[in-house]
Protein backbone atom coordinates (compact mmCIF):
# COMPACT_ATOMS: atom_id res chain seq x y z
CA UNK A 1 0.00 0.00 0.00
CA UNK A 2 2.82 2.38 0.83
CA UNK A 3 4.31 1.91 -2.60
CA UNK A 4 1.17 3.47 -3.98
CA UNK A 5 1.40 6.34 -1.51
CA UNK A 6 4.93 7.41 -2.26
CA UNK A 7 4.94 6.79 -6.00
CA UNK A 8 2.36 9.55 -6.17
CA UNK A 9 4.83 12.28 -5.33
CA UNK A 10 4.27 15.23 -7.64
CA UNK A 11 6.96 15.65 -10.28
CA UNK A 12 8.77 18.93 -10.82
CA UNK A 13 7.03 19.43 -14.15
CA UNK A 14 3.53 18.72 -12.85
CA UNK A 15 4.13 20.98 -9.85
CA UNK A 16 5.13 23.79 -12.23
CA UNK A 17 1.95 23.29 -14.22
CA UNK A 18 -0.08 23.25 -11.02
CA UNK A 19 1.42 26.54 -9.88
CA UNK A 20 0.93 27.99 -13.35
CA UNK A 21 -2.71 27.10 -13.72
CA UNK A 22 -3.91 27.29 -10.11
CA UNK A 23 -3.82 31.07 -10.30
CA UNK A 24 -5.86 30.90 -13.49
CA UNK A 25 -8.51 28.54 -12.09
CA UNK A 26 -12.08 29.59 -12.71
CA UNK A 27 -14.44 30.18 -9.81
CA UNK A 28 -16.68 27.22 -9.02
CA UNK A 29 -20.13 27.55 -10.54
CA UNK A 30 -22.78 27.30 -7.78
CA UNK A 31 -24.82 24.08 -8.01
CA UNK A 32 -28.34 24.26 -9.40
CA UNK A 33 -31.33 23.42 -7.23
CA UNK A 34 -31.56 20.07 -9.06
CA UNK A 35 -27.97 19.19 -8.13
CA UNK A 36 -28.53 20.19 -4.50
CA UNK A 37 -31.64 18.01 -4.29
CA UNK A 38 -29.68 15.18 -5.90
CA UNK A 39 -27.03 15.56 -3.22
CA UNK A 40 -29.72 15.27 -0.57
CA UNK A 41 -31.13 12.24 -2.37
CA UNK A 42 -27.78 10.49 -2.13
CA UNK A 43 -28.26 10.63 1.63
CA UNK A 44 -31.92 9.61 1.65
CA UNK A 45 -34.20 10.04 -1.36
CA UNK A 46 -37.40 9.48 0.65
CA UNK A 47 -36.99 12.72 2.65
CA UNK A 48 -39.14 15.73 1.80
CA UNK A 49 -36.21 18.08 1.10
CA UNK A 50 -34.91 15.43 -1.32
CA UNK A 51 -38.21 15.40 -3.22
CA UNK A 52 -39.52 12.28 -1.54
CA UNK A 53 -42.73 11.50 0.28
CA UNK A 54 -41.79 8.89 2.82
CA UNK A 55 -40.37 5.42 3.07
CA UNK A 56 -41.57 2.57 0.87
CA UNK A 57 -44.45 0.76 2.52
CA UNK A 58 -43.30 -2.49 4.08
CA UNK A 59 -39.62 -1.61 4.32
CA UNK A 60 -38.49 -1.59 7.92
CA UNK A 61 -34.95 -0.24 7.59
CA UNK A 62 -34.16 3.07 5.90
CA UNK A 63 -30.65 2.08 4.92
CA UNK A 64 -31.97 -0.40 2.35
CA UNK A 65 -33.00 2.38 0.00
CA UNK A 66 -30.26 4.94 0.65
CA UNK A 67 -27.71 5.36 -2.15
CA UNK A 68 -24.85 5.92 0.27
CA UNK A 69 -25.53 2.62 2.05
CA UNK A 70 -24.04 0.51 -0.74
CA UNK A 71 -21.89 3.01 -2.65
CA UNK A 72 -20.49 4.91 0.32
CA UNK A 73 -20.74 8.62 0.96
CA UNK A 74 -18.08 9.35 -1.65
CA UNK A 75 -19.30 6.72 -4.12
CA UNK A 76 -16.25 4.47 -3.96
CA UNK A 77 -17.87 1.42 -2.38
CA UNK A 78 -15.35 -0.77 -0.58
CA UNK A 79 -12.55 1.35 -2.06
CA UNK A 80 -13.56 4.25 0.16
CA UNK A 81 -14.82 5.00 3.64
CA UNK A 82 -17.15 1.98 3.76
CA UNK A 83 -14.39 -0.59 3.25
CA UNK A 84 -15.10 -2.17 6.65
CA UNK A 85 -18.79 -1.35 7.12
CA UNK A 86 -20.56 -4.43 8.39
CA UNK A 87 -23.71 -6.01 6.97
CA UNK A 88 -26.53 -6.30 9.50
CA UNK A 89 -30.24 -7.03 9.54
CA UNK A 90 -30.73 -3.26 9.74
CA UNK A 91 -28.47 -2.25 6.86
CA UNK A 92 -26.62 -3.36 3.73
CA UNK A 93 -22.98 -2.54 3.12
CA UNK A 94 -20.72 -1.68 0.19
CA UNK A 95 -20.14 -5.33 -0.63
CA UNK A 96 -17.51 -6.27 1.96
CA UNK A 97 -17.58 -10.02 2.52
CA UNK A 98 -20.80 -10.72 0.63
CA UNK A 99 -19.31 -12.85 -2.15
CA UNK A 100 -20.23 -10.35 -4.87
CA UNK A 101 -17.15 -8.67 -6.34
CA UNK A 102 -19.14 -6.25 -8.52
CA UNK A 103 -17.70 -2.78 -8.07
CA UNK A 104 -19.86 -0.20 -6.30
CA UNK A 105 -17.70 2.68 -7.60
CA UNK A 106 -19.82 5.32 -9.32
CA UNK A 107 -18.88 6.18 -12.93
CA UNK A 108 -18.88 9.93 -12.32
CA UNK A 109 -19.99 12.05 -15.24
CA UNK A 110 -21.50 9.17 -17.21
CA UNK A 111 -24.45 8.13 -15.04
CA UNK A 112 -27.79 7.54 -16.79
CA UNK A 113 -31.35 7.32 -15.52
CA UNK A 114 -31.43 3.58 -16.27
CA UNK A 115 -28.52 3.05 -13.87
CA UNK A 116 -30.65 4.58 -11.12
CA UNK A 117 -34.02 2.96 -11.73
CA UNK A 118 -32.77 -0.56 -12.62
CA UNK A 119 -36.15 -1.32 -14.17
CA UNK A 120 -36.65 -5.07 -14.21
CA UNK A 121 -33.07 -5.77 -13.09
CA UNK A 122 -32.87 -4.55 -9.50
CA UNK A 123 -33.95 -6.46 -6.42
CA UNK A 124 -37.54 -5.95 -5.27
CA UNK A 125 -37.54 -3.30 -2.59
CA UNK A 126 -39.22 -5.63 -0.06
CA UNK A 127 -36.19 -7.90 -0.31
CA UNK A 128 -34.11 -5.39 1.59
CA UNK A 129 -34.33 -5.99 5.32
CA UNK A 130 -36.47 -9.03 4.52
CA UNK A 131 -33.47 -10.64 2.85
CA UNK A 132 -31.66 -11.00 6.16
CA UNK A 133 -31.54 -14.51 7.60
CA UNK A 134 -29.78 -14.78 10.92
CA UNK A 135 -27.50 -17.71 11.65
CA UNK A 136 -29.15 -19.95 14.19
CA UNK A 137 -27.47 -21.97 16.92
CA UNK A 138 -27.42 -25.09 14.75
CA UNK A 139 -25.84 -23.35 11.74
CA UNK A 140 -27.24 -26.05 9.50
CA UNK A 141 -26.41 -26.22 5.81
CA UNK A 142 -29.80 -24.81 4.89
CA UNK A 143 -29.59 -22.03 7.46
CA UNK A 144 -26.02 -21.11 6.50
CA UNK A 145 -26.89 -21.06 2.79
CA UNK A 146 -29.94 -18.86 3.45
CA UNK A 147 -27.86 -16.50 5.55
CA UNK A 148 -25.19 -16.01 2.90
CA UNK A 149 -27.74 -15.73 0.11
CA UNK A 150 -29.67 -13.05 1.99
CA UNK A 151 -26.44 -11.34 2.99
CA UNK A 152 -25.59 -10.81 -0.67
CA UNK A 153 -29.12 -10.13 -1.86
CA UNK A 154 -29.66 -7.28 0.57
CA UNK A 155 -26.63 -5.50 -0.90
CA UNK A 156 -28.01 -5.53 -4.44
CA UNK A 157 -29.29 -2.34 -6.10
CA UNK A 158 -33.07 -2.02 -5.71
CA UNK A 159 -35.49 -1.62 -8.60
CA UNK A 160 -36.65 1.97 -8.21
CA UNK A 161 -39.09 1.95 -11.14
CA UNK A 162 -42.85 2.31 -10.84
CA UNK A 163 -43.63 -0.80 -12.90
CA UNK A 164 -45.98 -3.09 -10.96
CA UNK A 165 -44.60 -6.19 -12.66
CA UNK A 166 -41.11 -5.35 -11.47
CA UNK A 167 -42.14 -5.35 -7.82
CA UNK A 168 -44.52 -8.29 -8.07
CA UNK A 169 -41.98 -10.80 -6.79
CA UNK A 170 -41.54 -8.69 -3.71
CA UNK A 171 -45.18 -8.18 -2.94
CA UNK A 172 -46.54 -5.82 -5.56
CA UNK A 173 -45.92 -2.19 -6.42
CA UNK A 174 -45.65 -0.67 -2.98
CA UNK A 175 -46.50 2.97 -2.37
CA UNK A 176 -43.38 5.19 -2.47
CA UNK A 177 -41.27 2.33 -3.84
CA UNK A 178 -40.24 4.36 -6.84
CA UNK A 179 -38.38 7.62 -7.27
CA UNK A 180 -40.26 10.23 -9.24
CA UNK A 181 -39.03 11.14 -12.70
CA UNK A 182 -37.86 14.49 -11.29
CA UNK A 183 -35.89 12.73 -8.55
CA UNK A 184 -34.17 10.45 -11.04
CA UNK A 185 -33.20 13.49 -13.11
CA UNK A 186 -31.94 15.27 -9.99
CA UNK A 187 -29.69 12.47 -8.76
CA UNK A 188 -28.30 11.98 -12.28
CA UNK A 189 -27.54 15.71 -12.42
CA UNK A 190 -25.78 15.46 -9.06
CA UNK A 191 -23.67 12.45 -10.05
CA UNK A 192 -22.62 14.09 -13.31
CA UNK A 193 -22.07 17.59 -11.89
CA UNK A 194 -18.36 17.38 -11.18
CA UNK A 195 -19.14 18.44 -7.60
CA UNK A 196 -19.88 14.93 -6.34
CA UNK A 197 -17.65 12.08 -5.32
CA UNK A 198 -14.15 12.15 -3.84
CA UNK A 199 -12.27 14.17 -6.48
CA UNK A 200 -13.40 17.68 -5.43
CA UNK A 201 -12.30 17.05 -1.83
CA UNK A 202 -9.58 14.39 -1.66
CA UNK A 203 -6.45 13.64 -3.66
CA UNK A 204 -6.18 10.13 -2.22
CA UNK A 205 -8.20 7.81 -0.01
CA UNK A 206 -6.33 4.84 1.47
CA UNK A 207 -8.80 2.26 2.86
CA UNK A 208 -5.96 -0.09 3.93
CA UNK A 209 -5.50 2.19 6.93
CA UNK A 210 -7.85 1.75 9.86
CA UNK A 211 -9.31 4.31 10.23
CA UNK A 212 -9.34 5.17 6.52
CA UNK A 213 -6.63 7.69 5.66
CA UNK A 214 -7.64 10.80 3.71
CA UNK A 215 -5.26 13.07 1.81
CA UNK A 216 -6.97 16.40 1.17
CA UNK A 217 -6.62 18.35 -2.05
CA UNK A 218 -3.17 19.92 -2.37
CA UNK A 219 -4.66 23.42 -2.29
CA UNK A 220 -6.48 22.89 1.03
CA UNK A 221 -5.98 25.92 3.28
CA UNK A 222 -6.28 25.17 6.99
CA UNK A 223 -6.33 28.86 7.98
CA UNK A 224 -9.21 29.54 5.61
CA UNK A 225 -10.90 26.41 6.94
CA UNK A 226 -10.67 27.67 10.51
CA UNK A 227 -12.26 30.95 9.52
CA UNK A 228 -15.07 29.20 7.66
CA UNK A 229 -15.70 26.79 10.56
CA UNK A 230 -15.84 29.64 13.09
CA UNK A 231 -18.29 31.52 10.89
CA UNK A 232 -20.70 28.78 9.82
CA UNK A 233 -20.11 25.67 11.98
CA UNK A 234 -19.20 26.91 15.46
CA UNK A 235 -22.74 27.92 16.36
CA UNK A 236 -24.07 24.36 16.15
CA UNK A 237 -20.98 22.23 16.76
CA UNK A 238 -19.07 24.44 19.18
CA UNK A 239 -15.32 24.83 19.53
CA UNK A 240 -13.86 21.57 18.20
CA UNK A 241 -10.83 21.77 20.48
CA UNK A 242 -12.64 22.52 23.75
CA UNK A 243 -16.32 22.30 24.63
CA UNK A 244 -17.60 21.11 21.18
CA UNK A 245 -21.07 21.89 22.51
CA UNK A 246 -23.06 24.22 20.31
CA UNK A 247 -26.74 24.74 19.66
CA UNK A 248 -27.24 21.12 18.57
CA UNK A 249 -26.43 19.79 22.04
CA UNK A 250 -22.97 18.49 21.30
CA UNK A 251 -23.81 16.30 18.32
CA UNK A 252 -22.09 14.35 16.97
CA UNK A 253 -21.39 12.57 20.24
CA UNK A 254 -18.01 13.45 21.67
CA UNK A 255 -17.56 16.38 19.32
CA UNK A 256 -16.59 16.84 15.71
CA UNK A 257 -12.96 15.74 16.20
CA UNK A 258 -13.94 12.48 17.91
CA UNK A 259 -16.41 11.84 15.10
CA UNK A 260 -13.80 12.45 12.39
CA UNK A 261 -11.35 10.12 14.12
CA UNK A 262 -13.68 7.19 13.38
CA UNK A 263 -13.39 4.99 10.31
CA UNK A 264 -14.49 6.63 7.08
CA UNK A 265 -16.03 9.72 8.63
CA UNK A 266 -14.32 12.32 6.44
CA UNK A 267 -16.35 10.89 3.53
CA UNK A 268 -19.58 11.47 5.43
CA UNK A 269 -18.46 14.88 6.63
CA UNK A 270 -17.58 16.07 3.12
CA UNK A 271 -20.99 15.08 1.78
CA UNK A 272 -23.11 16.45 4.61
CA UNK A 273 -21.12 19.67 4.92
CA UNK A 274 -21.44 20.28 1.19
CA UNK A 275 -25.07 19.31 0.64
CA UNK A 276 -26.69 19.42 4.06
CA UNK A 277 -28.66 16.76 5.89
CA UNK A 278 -32.21 16.12 4.58
CA UNK A 279 -35.13 17.50 6.57
CA UNK A 280 -32.89 19.10 9.20
CA UNK A 281 -31.60 22.53 10.15
CA UNK A 282 -28.28 21.58 8.53
CA UNK A 283 -29.01 23.13 5.14
CA UNK A 284 -26.62 24.53 2.54
CA UNK A 285 -27.93 28.01 3.29
CA UNK A 286 -27.26 27.60 7.01
CA UNK A 287 -23.71 26.53 6.18
CA UNK A 288 -23.02 29.51 3.95
CA UNK A 289 -23.68 27.69 0.64
CA UNK A 290 -20.13 26.29 0.66
CA UNK A 291 -17.96 25.53 -2.34
CA UNK A 292 -15.91 22.35 -2.56
CA UNK A 293 -12.88 24.50 -1.68
CA UNK A 294 -14.58 25.66 1.53
CA UNK A 295 -15.27 22.08 2.56
CA UNK A 296 -11.74 20.94 1.76
CA UNK A 297 -10.32 23.85 3.75
CA UNK A 298 -12.49 23.03 6.78
CA UNK A 299 -11.53 19.35 6.65
CA UNK A 300 -7.82 20.19 6.51
CA UNK A 301 -8.23 22.49 9.52
CA UNK A 302 -10.03 19.77 11.49
CA UNK A 303 -7.58 17.13 10.31
CA UNK A 304 -4.64 19.08 11.68
CA UNK A 305 -6.49 19.90 14.90
CA UNK A 306 -7.53 16.29 15.44
CA UNK A 307 -4.21 14.79 14.27
CA UNK A 308 -6.05 12.54 11.81
CA UNK A 309 -3.83 13.24 8.83
CA UNK A 310 -0.99 11.08 7.56
CA UNK A 311 0.30 9.21 10.65
CA UNK A 312 3.84 8.49 11.69
CA UNK A 313 4.08 4.78 11.00
CA UNK A 314 6.19 2.17 9.22
CA UNK A 315 5.29 3.70 5.87
CA UNK A 316 7.91 6.35 6.62
CA UNK A 317 10.72 3.81 7.06
CA UNK A 318 13.66 4.38 4.73
CA UNK A 319 16.12 7.07 3.73
CA UNK A 320 15.50 10.80 3.51
CA UNK A 321 17.55 13.91 2.76
CA UNK A 322 17.32 17.65 3.23
CA UNK A 323 17.16 18.62 -0.43
CA UNK A 324 19.79 20.33 -2.56
CA UNK A 325 20.70 22.86 0.15
CA UNK A 326 21.51 19.97 2.51
CA UNK A 327 22.80 17.45 -0.02
CA UNK A 328 25.67 16.36 2.24
CA UNK A 329 23.31 14.99 4.87
CA UNK A 330 21.46 11.69 5.06
CA UNK A 331 18.70 10.43 7.34
CA UNK A 332 17.41 6.96 8.20
CA UNK A 333 13.88 6.75 9.61
CA UNK A 334 12.35 3.84 11.49
CA UNK A 335 9.02 3.72 13.33
CA UNK A 336 8.77 0.84 15.80
CA UNK A 337 6.91 -0.28 18.91
CA UNK A 338 8.31 -0.10 22.42
CA UNK A 339 7.70 -2.66 25.15
CA UNK A 340 4.35 -1.08 25.98
CA UNK A 341 3.13 -1.29 22.39
CA UNK A 342 3.47 2.46 21.81
CA UNK A 343 4.89 3.79 18.55
CA UNK A 344 8.40 5.22 18.67
CA UNK A 345 9.87 7.50 16.01
CA UNK A 346 13.59 6.90 15.47
CA UNK A 347 15.81 8.91 13.14
CA UNK A 348 19.54 8.63 12.58
CA UNK A 349 21.32 11.35 10.63
CA UNK A 350 24.75 11.90 9.23
CA UNK A 351 25.91 15.49 8.96
CA UNK A 352 28.85 17.78 9.68
CA UNK A 353 29.97 19.36 12.93
CA UNK A 354 30.82 23.08 13.26
CA UNK A 355 34.47 22.35 12.48
CA UNK A 356 33.68 20.52 9.26
CA UNK A 357 34.11 16.98 10.50
CA UNK A 358 31.58 14.18 10.20
CA UNK A 359 29.09 13.66 12.98
CA UNK A 360 26.37 11.11 13.75
CA UNK A 361 23.16 12.14 15.57
CA UNK A 362 20.36 9.96 16.86
CA UNK A 363 16.86 11.03 17.90
CA UNK A 364 13.96 9.11 19.38
CA UNK A 365 10.58 9.93 20.89
CA UNK A 366 6.98 8.81 21.30
CA UNK A 367 4.69 9.26 18.31
CA UNK A 368 1.67 11.51 18.74
CA UNK A 369 -0.46 11.16 15.60
CA UNK A 370 1.62 12.69 12.83
CA UNK A 371 4.36 14.12 15.04
CA UNK A 372 7.03 13.18 17.56
CA UNK A 373 8.96 15.21 20.11
CA UNK A 374 12.40 13.66 20.40
CA UNK A 375 15.53 13.62 22.48
CA UNK A 376 18.65 14.03 20.33
CA UNK A 377 21.96 12.34 21.17
CA UNK A 378 25.41 12.63 19.60
CA UNK A 379 27.89 9.84 19.09
CA UNK A 380 31.68 10.16 19.17
CA UNK A 381 34.77 8.10 19.77
CA UNK A 382 35.84 4.74 18.50
CA UNK A 383 38.03 3.80 15.56
CA UNK A 384 37.68 1.64 12.47
CA UNK A 385 39.40 -1.27 14.19
CA UNK A 386 37.88 -0.69 17.62
CA UNK A 387 34.34 0.71 17.69
CA UNK A 388 33.95 -0.10 21.39
CA UNK A 389 35.09 3.39 22.26
CA UNK A 390 31.93 5.00 20.85
CA UNK A 391 30.02 6.99 23.45
CA UNK A 392 26.80 9.00 23.22
CA UNK A 393 25.94 12.27 24.90
CA UNK A 394 22.90 14.48 25.13
CA UNK A 395 22.79 16.92 22.21
CA UNK A 396 19.40 18.60 22.59
CA UNK A 397 15.78 18.19 21.54
CA UNK A 398 13.69 18.28 18.40
CA UNK A 399 10.32 17.82 16.75
CA UNK A 400 9.48 15.93 13.57
CA UNK A 401 6.12 16.29 11.79
CA UNK A 402 5.02 14.35 8.69
CA UNK A 403 2.96 16.27 6.14
CA UNK A 404 -0.55 15.23 5.15
CA UNK A 405 0.76 13.38 2.08
CA UNK A 406 3.48 11.33 3.77
CA UNK A 407 6.11 12.77 1.44
CA UNK A 408 7.80 15.39 3.65
CA UNK A 409 8.96 15.33 7.27
CA UNK A 410 9.41 18.73 8.85
CA UNK A 411 12.39 18.78 11.20
CA UNK A 412 13.34 21.21 13.96
CA UNK A 413 16.30 20.39 16.20
CA UNK A 414 17.65 22.63 18.96
CA UNK A 415 21.03 22.06 20.68
CA UNK A 416 21.44 22.32 24.43
CA UNK A 417 23.76 24.88 26.06
CA UNK A 418 26.78 22.57 25.89
CA UNK A 419 26.35 22.00 22.17
CA UNK A 420 25.68 25.68 21.51
CA UNK A 421 29.01 26.40 23.14
CA UNK A 422 30.55 23.88 20.74
CA UNK A 423 29.19 25.86 17.79
CA UNK A 424 25.91 24.09 16.97
CA UNK A 425 22.78 26.13 16.17
CA UNK A 426 19.07 25.32 15.90
CA UNK A 427 17.90 24.35 12.40
CA UNK A 428 14.50 23.90 10.76
CA UNK A 429 13.95 22.41 7.32
CA UNK A 430 12.05 19.70 5.46
CA UNK A 431 13.26 16.17 4.81
CA UNK A 432 12.36 14.59 1.48
CA UNK A 433 11.96 10.87 0.85
CA UNK A 434 14.54 9.13 -1.31
CA UNK A 435 13.40 5.49 -0.98
CA UNK A 436 10.10 3.65 -0.81
CA UNK A 437 9.32 0.79 1.59
CA UNK A 438 9.21 -2.63 -0.08
CA UNK A 439 6.75 -4.27 2.29
CA UNK A 440 3.12 -3.33 2.74
CA UNK A 441 2.46 -1.30 5.85
CA UNK A 442 -0.45 0.37 7.57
Amino acid sequence: MCNRVFKLVVSTTSMFLFLLFSGMALAEVPPTDEIVIGGQMWNNWTKTSAGGSGAPTGETSGDYYRCKACHGWEGKGTEGGYVRRSRKDSRPNAGAGDGNATSRVIPWGTVTAAMITRTGTGRPITRGSASWVALDAEASSANTAAHHSGYTEGNLHPDYSAAAATQAAGGGNMPNAAMTAAQVANVVAYLNSGLAGPTPFFDFIFPAYNPVLYVMKANADADAGETYYNTFCMGCHGDPATDHNGANGGAPGGGILAYLAKDGKFSEFAHKAMWGSPDSIMTRAAMGSPTTQNITDVMRYLQILGKTGFPMDACLDGTWWGGVAKSGEGFNVEVSLNGEGKKIFNIFFYTSDPAGGNVYLMATGLVDGNAADVVVSIAAGGTWDDPTGVATADWGAGRFVVNDRGTVIGMTVTPNATQVAAGYTAVTYDLIRTTTPVNACS
